[in-house]
């Protein structure tokens, strides 16, 4: 058995949601990967399905599952954090009928082209979403279309705390981020 011992292996990926209406990774998580060189699996780039058709043009109902059964408030346009993002919903849709994309692929392109993302896990979840989805990896999107979706959508944006698909305790529970001296 001799040898060497092993050292400690770093990590390889992270995983973390990326999409059109959520860019909160690219404020820290994604410069932080680019950095040390771990690869970004980015996850819901399709928001959640508010960038596919079941939302279409950003119109003034949703109409998924997701809306329906168990996250009816991430969707209620009455709350303005989803007024902002419905706006933005409707100008990507234009910008990707613009550009003669789909949404879908508009939105799983954008998620690709970032260069800390390896990959984009998408949550097709019947055949006919699964090939509305292919040929997204394809989609080169140009310089002067990135620029316009940022215009619409700001790097590092993020529209409603409750797109977090996980809370950490240590932001929830004060406790867990401060240091309490004894007296």
């Amino acid at each position: 058995m001799g040898g060497r011992p092993s050292r400690p292996r770093r990590f390889a990926t992270t995983q973390v949601p990326h999409s059109l209406l959520y860019r909160g990774a690219e404020a820290s998580i994604m410069p932080t990967a680019q950095k040390y060189g771990v690869g970004v699996l980015a996850f819901s780039p399709l928001a959640g399905g508010m960038l596919s058709d079941t939302w279409p043009g950003g119109g003034d109902a949703m109409t998924n599952t997701r809306a329906s059964l168990f996250l009816a408030d991430k969707y209620d346009l009455s709350r303005p954090e989803n007024r902002g993002k419905h706006d933005a919903l409707a100008a990507l849709t234009a910008l990707a009928a613009d550009s003669g994309l789909s949404l879908i692929h508009l939105a799983i392109a954008f998620t690709l082209s970032h260069p800390a993302v390896v990959s984009a896990i998408v949550g097709a979840g019947t055949t006919t979403q699964l090939a509305s989805q292919l040929g997204s990896a394809e989609v080169q999107l140009s310089e002067d279309l990135l620029d316009a979706i940022d215009v619409i959508v700001p790097p590092g944006t993020v529209f409603d705390r409750m797109d977090f698909s996980y809370l950490p305790p240590a932001l929830v529970d004060p406790a867990l981020r401060r240091r309490v001296h004894a007296r």
